[in-house]
């Protein structure tokens, strides 16, 4: 049987892949964002998309007190709808305090919920066994701080602490349930903060959309068009999974990626740029070129001026990504400025080729040496690590909106528009 072909015509039976627009674009050459691009499916991950737990922080202050304190809370949401339709009403607990410091009666207000002090009456136990319904209560960041988790995710509550003066509290929404969704054909990021460093108890990663501050190394996807998807809906560009959802990222094959804009065939078999920060109608996950990624970022530019000593030893160190490299010259009896810089700058030559640790890195000598980061705004740290001092001041702050995937990930072939475009992922684990 005949090999199918790597890329193919639009498939008519497959759903109109919809662009921001809302109108079919009849000649996307690729099929939806998510989906095979061969075909051939090769290695997917079953990842979880949990759901966010509302968390509220309050914070009390001005103690020590002498009264009665009281908690309220009073459900909103369950996870299964409204909780005044499940018949849940408020619910409360208190806690007396003597003379007791702030941090004090944040401990004995999460007593008497954990243990239910001082019940008097049927009508307290009923009020405490809702309240251990809906929330728990912890210290949360500063021992005078009480932090309220929902017990069920994506459920919501309102909370009021009531102090006793001249004790104060003030509220803070640390987390709350939101409409958030992964969208299909993005990369996404694993979520760190879940299960044990990221992943539950079968290997499943948990996962979240990637930010400003995810590391390369926790970047995985794309995500594959499953079967519980939402559907792309008329003017909607995206299929999506909601939060709580089981999900699948990919590990190995050739995949259509959600591209922000054309790749050109000059970009075919180079590194994959992915978002990491929203901009319009561009979002976090989208992948671009190195053309792409240059939009809208600032490249980093570092100065230097050495101080100027014969027969020293000047050892520059540049971190740069996940490269450590040391740059190293030694100025003879008659040193200047710009015979150290020339030398260093000769150094720096020997490591920014194609493939080195400083890719992308330039420099230009004269009495100073002034090195510039790639215009993709991935930012770079010189440090003198000798005897030599060679000034590093930076310039200009590099600022970026992607992330270069340095893992292997390639284009295979080139798009002509905002949308699908074939990425080749190398084989790796979550």
């Amino acid at each position: 049987m005949a090999t199918p072909p790597l890329f193919h015509t639009r498939d008519v039976t497959k759903v109109d892949f919809l662009p921001v627009d809302g109108l079919i674009d009849p000649d996307t050459r690729y099929r939806e964002p998510g989906d095979w691009c061969n075909c051939q499916r090769k290695d997917l991950c079953t990842a979880c998309f949990p759901a966010v737990t509302q968390i509220v922080d309050n914070l009390l202050a001005g103690g020590p007190s002498t009264g009665t304190w009281r908690v309220d809370v009073i459900p909103v949401l369950t996870q299964t709808g409204a909780a005044a339709a499940s018949g849940l009403g408020p619910a409360f607990i208190t806690f007396d305090a003597v003379a007791n410091t702030d941090a004090d009666v944040v401990l004995g207000l999460i007593a008497a919920a954990e243990t239910g002090a001082n019940l008097l009456t049927q009508a307290h136990v009923n009020a405490w066994n809702r309240f251990r319904s809906i929330v728990r209560l912890t210290v949360g960041g500063t021992a005078a701080t009480l932090r309220a988790s929902a017990v069920a995710a994506g459920a919501t509550f309102t909370i009021l602490v009531t102090p006793v003066a001249p004790s104060t509290v003030t509220p803070t929404t640390v987390s709350a349930p939101t409409t958030t969704t992964i969208k299909v054909g993005l990369y996404v990021a694993i979520d760190r903060t879940q299960g044990i460093n990221g992943f539950n108890q079968l290997g499943q990663p948990f996962v979240k959309n990637i930010e400003a501050s995810t590391p390369e190394a926790d970047i995985v996807g794309p995500v594959y068009r499953g079967a519980n998807t939402e559907p792309v809906e008329p003017g909607f560009a995206f299929r999506e999974y909601d939060e709580g959802s089981a999900l699948s990222i990919v590990l190995y094959g050739v995949i259509c990626a959600y591209g922000e804009g054309a790749i050109g065939m000059a970009s075919k078999d180079q590194p994959v740029h992915v978002r990491h920060t929203d901009a319009g109608d561009f979002v976090a996950g989208m992948v671009t070129d190195d053309t792409g990624a240059a939009l809208g970022a600032t490249a980093n530019v570092w100065t230097h001026t050495p101080v100027v000593l014969s027969n020293t030893q000047y050892l520059l160190q540049i971190v740069f990504g996940s490269a450590v490299q040391v740059l190293t010259v030694l100025s003879d009896g008659t040193a200047t400025a710009l015979e150290i810089n020339a030398a260093m700058l000769a150094q720096l030559n020997l490591y920014n080729g194609a493939g080195g640790p400083l890719e992308g890195l330039t420099g230009v000598d004269g009495v100073t040496l002034v090195v510039t980061g790639p215009a993709d705004g991935r930012s770079f740290t010189p440090s003198n690590v000798g005897v030599g001092d060679m000034s590093p001041v930076v310039t200009t702050p590099g600022l970026s909106t992607h992330i270069l995937l340095t893992r292997g990930d390639k284009f295979a072939n080139s798009s002509n528009r905002i949308g699908s475009v074939p990425v080749d992922v190398p084989h790796s684990n979550a």
